[in-house]
């Protein structure tokens, strides 16, 4: 069991009363509480916030989305317990992880590539997209980036390479299209 656990035991409500009981408390609330059997087995008893006299050994906090958390009460006596668990997210999948920091390495890469590209500095944005292209080759942007500072220095037939690239990878992308056409018949 993963995670950090908060567990509070709160003072004995009446050290002269005969009957105990046990209260859980969950952060997020609404998290199922069963009691593990001594096989092993967990029976469903309710969701938190959640009291019960009943004797129990070992209590199984869970909430989807939540690393679960197993308390162990051991043998009541004439007291009250009440147990506050802080439930921790899951961690991510490490694969989705990956995907989504690739995803942001890529977003701020174009911002970037657009900044160079406004501020005139066009080998650099060059240089930058031509390694990004290599990293994301199925990626029609960098490649309209590209084509779009052969464009902006002149070189009309570079750009149009670039151009057809991004319109194989995204056959629906109208500016692309237009662009390249108006390059088409300035050639011809």
């Amino acid at each position: 069991m993963k995670g950090f656990i908060f567990l509070l035991l709160a003072l004995t409500l009446g050290s002269c009363s005969s009957s105990s009981s046990i209260r859980i408390k969950s952060v997020p609330e609404g998290a199922s509480v069963s009691a593990i059997d001594s096989d092993g087995s967990a029976n469903v008893l309710g969701k938190t916030p959640f009291e019960t006299s009943e004797s129990m050994h070992s209590l199984l906090i869970e909430k989807e989305g939540f690393e679960s958390t197993r308390i162990f009460v051991g043998r009541l006596h004439s007291e009250n317990y009440e147990y506050a668990v802080k439930l921790v997210p899951k961690s991510e999948d490490p694969k989705l992880t990956d995907v989504k920091s690739r995803y942001e390495r890529l977003a701020k890469n174009i911002a970037k590539a657009n900044n160079l590209i406004k501020s005139k500095r066009y080998s650099e944005a060059d240089s930058l997209l031509v390694n990004l292209t290599n990293d994301y080759p199925y990626v029609s942007v960098g490649y309209d980036l590209l084509g779009n500072i052969s464009y902006l220095q002149k070189d009309f037939k570079r750009a149009v390479g670039y151009y057809q690239k991004s319109l194989e990878l995204n056959p629906e992308n109208v500016e692309t299209k237009q662009v390249l056409d108006r390059l088409r018949s300035m050639s011809n």
